[in-house]
């Protein structure tokens, strides 16, 4: 007998799912200020939202863990998996220069740590959070980051800055279960209350 519970897939298809919806919330977001936009999935990066004239704005990584407390620790493979991503396409010009790059996770960043220093908030320090990777890069025997780590120990100075001044960490993001709150409070006038699950699901 298969589960009525949607979210019982395999940890893979659940974070496509989240991808999904959280590029619906952020659209719906979005929409409240501009909808000069579009949406992709998969291309860029998880989520890209470009101009309507094709140029990337914003791009968002997602990572999403329901078993287990995950931490944005200085060699986490959710970090480092993401940040040669980002790498890879200003190298490669396929990212253009002041794009904002998002890493948004379920997880939690250390105090004290890489990801904590590119939170949003007042205890931003893209000074430490590059010497830190720096270090990171130079000293972590993780063999899975090894060619993030030699991506970017290869970078100037310079490029180094320019990409890590661009990325944002939104930690603490809610569940893929939780972004229904979310979704419904983006709709809450679109129709009736009662019918905020049926829109939803069709949405």
């Amino acid at each position: 007998m298969t589960s009525a519970n949607p979210f019982s897939a395999a940890d893979s298809a659940l974070g496509y799912l989240y991808q999904v919806r959280v590029a619906l919330l952020w659209s719906l977001r979005r929409l409240k200020a501009d909808d000069n936009f579009v949406v992709s999935l998969e291309t860029l990066d998880d989520v890209t939202f470009e101009t309507k004239g094709g140029k990337a704005e914003e791009l968002l990584q997602t990572k999403h863990h329901r078993n287990r407390e995950a931490t944005l620790t200085d060699a986490s493979d959710d970090l480092w998996k993401t940040l040669r991503i980002w790498f890879t396409g200003f190298a490669a010009k396929t990212i253009p220069s002041g794009t904002a790059l998002h890493l948004l996770t379920t997880g939690k960043a250390p105090a004290g740590s890489i990801a904590a220093y590119l939170r949003s908030d007042g205890g931003r320090d893209v000074g430490a959070a590059v010497k830190r990777l720096e270090a990171t890069a130079q000293s972590s025997s993780s063999a899975s980051n090894a060619a993030s780590y030699a991506l970017f120990l290869g970078m100037s100075a310079t490029d180094r800055t320019a990409v890590v001044e661009n990325i944002v960490v939104l930690d603490g993001a809610h569940t893929i279960t939780e972004l229904d709150g979310d979704l419904k409070t983006e709709v809450f006038w679109a129709v009736d209350r009662k019918h905020h699950d049926a829109f939803l699901e069709r949405l």
